[in-house]
């Protein structure tokens, strides 16, 4: 996971709410918020500043969305 997905997931669970309620709110496709969520796709800078607005995140996932670990691929076997 990235540090966005981890503040993504921390958020969501702190405020309550699910992913699918997170897209309609965004508005995002839920597929593609699942994704981010599990850092396996990164975040447009619209989106995670949608994000960051709704979930009154104050700058802090808009920031993590430009740091280049956003995206880390799983490389166990």
């Amino acid at each position: 996971m990235s540090a966005f997905s981890e503040e993504l997931c921390r958020l969501l669970q702190e405020r309550g709410l699910t992913l699918r309620e997170a897209a309609r709110r965004a508005p995002c496709n839920s597929g593609y918020l699942s994704k981010v969520a599990r850092g396996v796709r990164r975040p447009s800078e619209d989106l995670a500043g949608r994000l960051d607005a709704m979930l009154g995140a104050e700058g802090a996932l808009a920031a993590l969305a430009t740091r280049r670990d956003v995206l880390k691929l799983s490389l166990t076997a």
